[in-house]
């Protein structure tokens, strides 16, 4: 594994006369500028070190706090004999220069790392830096054999053989970009009481050299006042040298660039850039932050979670069946009131409640009692199931009070997670839907939020933000939030949140985010992968008023449909009357020829007070009509003309596209034409006319007699019907269990009912229709029945006298 060594000292080549030893001051400085490379490298190693260095489990444990949690001091951990083991497997570096340190051999380490801070309590990150030079780390002693540490920038080198050596080494850390706090390692270091322990050590390939003890001190990069320093002692082959040697040796590298060395470690991602070290060292405006972004989070999961409990929710039958209703059943402008008087969800740890589109899911843990209300605006549909039709993107307005017991919510990846101990959660949630498309209605749920008035009372809660946990006092707050875009905002929290009797304005930066990992795009897909879910581009869109009248055709087209059948089978004063069969207004060809019959009816009125059923089909539905038509129609068949008693015209209609009936004006008053399920007492799909007038021509598609072979009599509810018109009326749909008042204007329609291979045609609607004063035009292909099935459809009339049944379009 790569890593950087953010200690790690540059240094240029040693340059030693011919006899070394004739020269201990040349080889003490250039030995002294290699020491500091290695022991910048082990002060690295046992740093990152995760087998029994400072980021193994046992000394991740071994912290120790100078004061407690929500104060200032230090945090201190210890390694005690920490063997770092190079000699299998080198150990390589490369900093943003692309220079490469490799590092080989063996060292035991017993040391202490200390950090002067904030202390938080988080055994992850139990202390915030206090500043670019809070970190300390005590090598106490590094027993070596045959360290060494080579850099690709440089031949020169220091293979530490025995012996030991301790120092303490000050790394200089820089603000990180999403928090400002010190937390990035620059490579900048001060190297303090670098002290050796009599060691032999080889410099380069050329001499080993004895140390007898030393006391150097250095600074790489910069540090405070002090830039590529060094200076001390050190003591070779028994011959004490102070360094410098000379003026012109002061410097660590010899051939350092300031720009070079801070672009050493510029490429970090999460470094500041331009490199700041005015750290944040006040970390509780973070905690409000995380606090306040965890606290809408969690408020916005209760209301998903109330909105869905069947047990004592939004769902629960108590709840969902007794709504406060305003506004008169049919209209828009109303709106249902359900209040929850007191829900307890308690969830086992790590259950997961909700997993989006992305595969991320939520989990939740503990028990949280939640009451409240919600308002839900839009057309009163006088359905229990759903009383309110939405007419808008945003329909609903809950008003939530949570009380918790050791309750948390949180997202994959789990970094940032509000774990509440005790305390009320209040605040008022308004969800935007999307369109269902199988009911048109703007129903579908979507994560984009708005939240206002959120507050806390008497909050005991840990907050884990930002890699840091927190035990924090949520005093009160009031925040006001939007997940997701809704109008201008996106994104968005604003506000106040008092932590631990300390007020905070929300954002402590200049920008109201929300959620610092925000993608829109990612936040889109998390919710649209539901086929059945389309976005509204604004709320006309779910007004319902395209939806109602595509539902509104249809009907015209149901209500056609009947008529044709009703005024074709009466006997009464329709065209199975015998007075009118036995007057035909039109006979074309001979007894035995192929000719055509043609009958008029214009003074017949088909009425019905409490519904009358005039067709049963062979699965058991019915259909049905109440109210008055007045006819003025004509019925044209074709066929084998033949006379009955020889002195009655009649005809034998000989084909599937025999019969034309041309509806020239049937007068509708109080008229509903309706089907009804086998046991049903209402049904599902209908629209009441007060008053109007309905033109069309209809072509049924009649099957052969089984009976009479060649003989086409038989109904089968296919049917073309074209040329339709309705006039201006007020209407009521019926869908679903839900009424629809509308102002219905025209229609002006063609469709086809069902399925016939002779005309090619499927199941279609198209045409216009107006309701409320606006026009609608269904789309190309749009079906006439969107739950048309072939063979449901064959079945309800194959047990009649068929011989056989209506070949399909294919």
């Amino acid at each position: 594994m790569v890593r950087k060594k953010p200690y790690a000292v540059l240094l240029l080549t040693l340059s030693l006369v011919a006899c070394e030893k004739c020269a201990p001051g040349r080889v003490g400085q250039g030995l002294s500028r290699l020491t500091i490379r290695n022991v910048g490298a082990i002060a690295t190693a046992v740093n990152d070190d995760t087998a029994c260095g400072f980021e193994s489990e046992a000394a991740k444990d071994s912290w120790v706090a100078s004061a407690e949690a929500g104060q200032t001091g230090t945090v201190t951990w210890r390694v005690e004999g920490c063997v770092l083991d190079f000699s299998a497997a080198h150990e390589e570096s490369t900093d943003c220069n692309d220079v490469t340190a490799t590092t080989s051999g063996e060292v035991k380490v017993t040391a202490t790392r200390t950090i002067e801070g904030y202390i938080t309590g988080d055994r992850a990150t139990p202390v915030v830096p206090a500043g670019p030079t809070a970190v300390t780390i005590h090598i106490e002693s590094a027993e070596y054999d045959h360290f060494k540490v080579t850099s690709s920038d440089s031949d020169a080198f220091l293979e530490m053989i025995t012996g030991s050596i301790s120092a303490i080494v000050r790394p200089r850390v820089a603000a990180d970009r999403d928090r400002g706090v010190c937390s990035v390692a620059t490579g900048d270091a001060t190297l303090e009481a670098v002290s050796y322990a009599p060691s032999k050590v080889r410099v380069g390939r050329d001499f080993e050299v004895e140390v007898d003890g030393s006391d150097l001190n250095a600074v790489n990069g910069k540090f405070e006042d002090r830039e590529n320093a060094l200076w001390g002692s050190i003591s070779v082959w028994g011959s004490q040298e102070s360094i410098p040697i000379n003026d012109d040796e002061k410097a660590l590298n010899p051939d350092y660039d300031r720009d070079e060395q801070i672009a050493s470690y510029a490429c970090k991602p999460e470094i500041t850039m331009p490199v700041r070290y005015d750290c944040e060292t006040d970390v509780r405006p973070l905690i409000a932050q995380g606090a306040s972004q965890l606290s809408i989070q969690t408020l916005g999961m209760l209301a998903k979670l109330a909105e869905a409990d069947a047990s004592c929710g939004f769902s629960s039958p108590d709840v969902k069946y007794n709504p406060t209703i305003q506004g008169d059943v049919g209209a828009p402008g109303g709106s249902a009131t359900y209040d929850m008087p007191s829900c307890t969800m308690t969830f086992a740890p790590g259950t997961v409640i909700d997993t989006d589109c992305n595969g991320k899911n939520t989990y939740a843990s503990g028990t949280v009692h939640v009451r409240g209300s919600k308002v839900v605006r839009g057309y009163v549909s006088g359905d229990p199931e759903d009383a309110i039709v939405p007419t808008t993107r945003d329909p609903a307005e809950l008003t939530l009070t949570a009380a918790f017991q050791d309750f948390a919510v949180w997202s994959d990846p789990g970094d940032n997670k509000l774990t509440v101990a005790e305390g009320e959660l209040t605040g008022r949630v308004f969800p935007r839907v999307a369109i269902d498309t199988v009911t048109g209605a703007c129903s579908k749920q979507t994560p984009v939020t708005s939240f206002e008035g959120v507050t806390w009372a008497n909050g005991v809660a840990e907050v884990a933000s930002e890699g840091m946990t927190f035990g924090v006092g949520l005093d009160t707050s009031n925040l006001a939030a939007q997940n997701g875009r809704k109008g201008d905002r996106e994104n968005y929290l604003a506000g106040q949140i008092v932590v631990d009797g300390d007020v905070f304005d929300i954002p402590i930066s200049d920008d109201p985010i929300l959620d610092p990992a925000f993608d829109a795009a990612a936040f889109d897909r998390s919710y649209t992968c539901d086929a059945e879910l389309v976005v509204p581009k604004d709320d006309g869109e779910c007004d319902m008023q395209k939806a109602l009248a595509e539902g509104a055709g249809r009907l015209v087209i149901q209500t056609v449909g009947a008529l044709g059948t009703l005024i074709n089978n009466d006997d009464d004063c329709g065209f199975e009357a015998l007075l009118v069969k036995a007057r035909p207004d039109e006979v074309i060809g001979e007894p035995g020829e192929q000719g055509s019959m043609t009958w008029h009816v214009d003074e017949c009125r088909l009425e019905s007070a409490r519904g009358s059923e005039y067709q049963e089909d062979c699965k058991g539905r019915t259909k049905n009509f109440s109210g008055t038509a007045d006819f003025d129609v004509t019925r044209t068949v074709t066929g084998l003309r033949e006379s009955l008693l020889v002195i009655f015209d009649s005809i034998v209609p000989d084909s599937p596209e025999a019969v034309d009936i041309q509806l020239h004006g049937v007068a509708l008053n109080d008229f509903i034409a309706y089907d009804l399920e086998p046991g049903a007492m209402q049904t599902e799909r209908a629209m009441f006319i007060d008053s109007a007038t309905v033109r069309a021509r209809v072509r049924p598609i009649v099957a052969e007699m089984a009976s009479e072979p060649g003989n086409y009599q038989v109904q089968t509810n296919i049917a073309h019907m074209t040329d339709v018109e309705l006039t201006a009326t007020p209407a009521t749909i019926f869908f679903d269990g839900k009424q629809f008042d509308v102002q219905l204007d025209y229609a002006r329609l063609e469709a086809f009912n069902g399925s016939y291979a002779g005309t090619g045609a499927t199941n279609f609607i198209r045409g216009v229709v107006s309701i409320n004063g606006r026009e609608f035009t269904y789309a190309d292909g749009a079906p006439l029945d969107p739950d048309f099935e072939q063979t449901d459809f064959t079945e309800r009339y194959a047990c009649k006298d068929v011989r056989e049944t209506i070949p399909p379009a294919p």
